[in-house]
């Protein structure tokens, strides 16, 4: 794995090699097909670390569609200055002890279509304070939805 001081210093050794007007040198020495070298082995640890990111994003975002099905729930575009708009799709669930909610990729709006449009407000919570409620949830028992009653006329 490359450092990212390694990185830096490969990109300033290939990059002096542009001359002023742009041009770029037909030959290439060793160390610049080192340098070369190096900088794609860090384009491709960067793509095993975006598809790694990915995957996790997948994960917990089926796991969110799974209490969505379960809790009531809606889903909603926001517009947070500085966000990537791909990232502004947002997935409001209401638990017994509050309100929670989670952003994803566009790339995965498909796991939350069955979900109508949430028609409250964010309520104002963190993350911190959204993670912490469901560890209390949890650990006092009010985590599971009450059962639906069976059998009964």
């Amino acid at each position: 794995m490359i450092r990212p001081d390694e990185l830096k210093q490969a990109i300033e050794r290939v990059e002096a090699k542009v001359n002023e007007d742009g041009s770029v040198e037909s030959r290439h020495s060793f160390l610049q097909i080192a340098d070369i070298r190096t900088l794609i082995d860090a384009a491709r640890q960067a793509e095993a670390w975006r598809a790694e990111k990915d995957q996790a994003y997948e994960e917990r975002n089926r796991l969110v569609a799974l209490l969505a099905a379960i809790f009531p729930a809606g889903r909603r575009q926001t517009d947070i200055p500085g966000w990537n708009p791909e990232w502004h799709g947002c997935v409001y669930i209401d638990f017994p002890w509050g309100q929670a909610s989670w952003h994803f990729h566009d790339s995965q709006s498909s796991l939350f279509a069955f979900l109508p449009p949430y028609r409250g407000e964010w309520d104002g919570h963190t993350t911190e304070a959204k993670y912490q409620a469901i560890s209390d949830a949890i650990a006092d028992g009010s985590a599971l939805p009450a059962p639906e009653p069976k059998g009964q006329p």
